[in-house]
Order: structure tokens, then C-alpha cells, then sequence
């Protein structure tokens, strides 16, 4: 008898729009795995109003909406619509979930670094334990990059071999897209660029503290998109610092696709999808040197630690002074960008889940 598999999307937002961080790489996953061949049914749970991550229906995919993005309406909706196995992207399995759920775990930094996040001690508590409980009962764990896996082995004393490394796979429409050196209708003179949400993981403020002399020596301003997260950090008001708020994926894509130099200065990420992007674009790309950003670059980056300021003046002012060793770099990077795919994930995924499967079907 033919399987069914779900995959809990209560990770998208429930308003229909694109969403960022996890929504977005999910978004990229689901396009993949949906296509790939495999020997069940896909069952796809999703809140109400979320905007669907794929653009066709078939035969073997059925969507099931959610009225909103509880635990216990995932729950009565798996009463209603069974199934044998449960993909979690977020990487959050639901608690009372009577089947396997095999999480994508994205980071562990709350475990080493819970000043980074909004929620209540007692908050965190709970949802940590949660988390962590939800990891031990998996029968495997996907992380998308060497450096999670090792976390969840260094906090939750998880068998290495429980545990497939995925990656990531960029944006495939930046992939294709040429870089542009002259400017945007965005920012009409030359530019650096950072994205993500503005909270102190991302360190943005470090940037803007160094770009005044960055801008006197190169003339280059500093672009920030990203909404406001948590954490009060403001962005000071500069003629050689812009910030957008609020862009469309086709924005995105255009102010990467121009950046001189593409910028992660976070002081941690469980993978690097900004970076990956950069490099698809054509951009040269400098990242600090913390969590999965060296594994991503490789070679073909620059990685600096975050706290040397100096250092990120010091390399930046270089690479904009020195366009042979700018362009060098983003073509390198170009290069780099093209081991990464989300059908490749998208590959290592099914054929994991299938392995779960089988050991289904054989108890039966």
C-alpha cells in the first residue's frame, strides 16, 4: 500500500506573504522535493491564508489547510488526514504528534546564545526542552549544514549517523541573472549591501560604525534591506547609509545582483543563504568567520571575525579600491555557488525519508 508523507508548513506566514529566514528556504525546498520521484503520496499541512510554496497540484500532492498554526490544529488536521511519516522544515517537531517527524534543523544558537532572542526565560525553557525532545525522538535529523550537525551531537548527545547534512540551495533566478556593475533604481550611486533582519545576531551596527571612512576613501554607500526585528537596535540616519525596509524577492534580487560587495557580518548562522546568494549574483562576498559562513564560501570569500571591526574596514576599502581583485573574487565565488542546488537537497531528502519508509513497510 502507497505511503503518505506529510510536511508541516505552519513555518509560512499565515498573511500570504513571502516571508524570510526559514519561510524562504522552505518555500525553495518544497518547489524541489515536490518533483522529485518517489514511492508516496506528499501531504502538505499549511495555515490558512499562507501563500502555497508550489505552483501546481498532481495527483500526488494534497494540501491541507490549517485554520491557524497550532500544535493542536496540526494535530486534528493528522487525525482527520493520516499520515505514516512527518517532514518538519522548521525543524520544530509538534508535541503529541502520535507519528515519526523528521525535522531540518536550521541552527542550535539559542542553546549558546539565548541573549540573541526575544522570548522569556520561562518561554525559552519550555521550548527548548521541546525542541531538543523532538530531535531525540526522530528517527534521523536533516541539518542544512556540518556546523548544526555538530552542534545538535555537542548539545543533544546525537548519534553522528543519525544525522544527513543537506545545505542549502540558494535562489535559482539569481543563479541565472548576469551581474550588473552600475547602480539601481534603489540606490542610484555605487553600493555594498547587507540583508537580513535588523537584531544583533546579524550585526549591521558594526557596518554602519566603520562605513564614514569607507565611504570618504570609496565613495561606495552601505545598503541595508530588512525589517526591524527585536532587540531596539537602530539604524542611525546617514547620506552614506540606506536602509529598505520592506522588499519584494524581485528587489532582493535586483540590489544583489548590483552590490559591489555582498556583506554577512553576523556573529553567527547555521548556514548562509545570503552569502550563497551573493555569489550566485556575481557579487564578491565577505563574511565573518562564525557557524556554517566559512563552509559556504570555502576558498572564494573573505571571513572575518566579526568583533575586528579594523579588519572589515581594512578589507573592504581594499576590495572596492582593487576591482581586478574584486572581480577575481565574485568570479571565483561565481564558481563556488554552482555546488549548491536545491534539487541536490531536495535529492537527499527523499532518499532519506525513503530509507524510513522502507523500514515501515519491512515491520509491517
Amino acid at each position: 500500500m502507497m505511503k503518505t508523507v506529510g510536511i508541516d508548513l505552519r513555518c509560512l506566514p499565515a498573511d500570504g506573504t513571502e516571508g524570510a529566514g526559514v519561510a524562504h528556504a522552505v518555500r525553495f525546498l518544497i518547489s524541489e522535493l515536490v518533483k522529485c520521484d518517489v514511492s508516496w503520496i506528499w501531504q502538505v499541512f499549511l495555515p490558512n491564508g499562507a501563500k502555497m510554496p508550489v505552483e501546481f497540484f498532481s495527483e500526488n500532492i494534497k494540501f491541507v489547510y490549517l485554520p491557524n498554526a497550532t500544535g493542536s490544529s496540526l494535530r486534528k488536521a493528522l487525525h482527520q488526514n493520516p499520515c505514516d511519516i512527518l517532514f518538519v522544515p522548521s525543524g520544530a517537531c509538534a508535541p503529541g504528534i502520535p507519528i515519526p517527524q523528521i525535522p531540518w534543523v536550521h541552527d542550535l544558537a539559542i542553546f549558546d546564545h539565548p541573549e540573541w532572542f526575544s522570548e522569556s526565560f520561562f518561554h525559552r525553557q519550555i521550548s527548548t526542552r521541546l525542541f531538543a525532545s523532538g530531535l531525540k525522538k526522530a528517527p534521523i535529523i536533516f541539518a542544512v549544514s556540518q556546523s548544526t550537525k555538530t552542534d545538535v551531537v555537542r548539545h543533544l548527545s546525537i548519534r553522528p549517523d543519525q544525522i544527513i547534512v543537506t545545505k542549502e540551495g540558494g535562489d535559482p533566478i539569481l543563479e541565472k541573472m548576469d551581474h550588473q556593475s552600475d547602480a539601481t533604481d534603489v540606490q542610484s550611486s555605487p553600493y555594498c549591501l547587507a540583508i537580513g533582519t535588523i537584531e544583533p545576531r546579524k550585526n549591521f551596527q558594526m557596518l554602519v560604525e566603520i562605513w564614514s571612512d569607507i565611504f570618504t576613501k570609496t565613495g561606495r554607500h552601505l545598503v541595508i534591506v530588512g525589517k526591524k526585528g527585536w532587540g531596539d537596535i537602530e539604524i542611525a540616519s546617514k547620506d552614506f547609509v540606506r536602509t529598505i525596509e520592506n522588499a519584494s524577492d524581485e528587489e532582493k534580487r535586483t540590489v544583489v545582483s548590483h552590490a559591489d560587495i555582498v556583506l554577512v557580518p553576523s556573529w553567527f548562522e547555521g548556514f548562509g543563504l545570503v552569502a550563497l546568494e551573493g555569489m550566485q549574483a556575481g557579487s564578491a562576498v565577505i563574511t565573518s568567520d562564525r557557524g556554517a559562513l566559512p563552509e559556504v564560501i570555502g576558498l572564494h570569500g573573505l571571513a572575518i571575525p566579526p568583533d575586528r571591526s579594523d579588519l572589515w574596514k581594512e578589507k573592504i576599502i581594499r576590495l572596492l579600491m582593487d576591482d581586478d581583485i574584486r572581480q577575481n573574487l565574485a568570479k571565483q565565488g561565481k564558481e563556488r555557488s554552482k555546488e549548491f542546488s536545491w534539487k541536490k537537497t531536495a535529492e537527499v531528502i527523499c532518499g532519506a525519508i525513503g530509507s524510513v519508509v522502507s523500514d515501515i513497510l519491512v515491520r509491517e
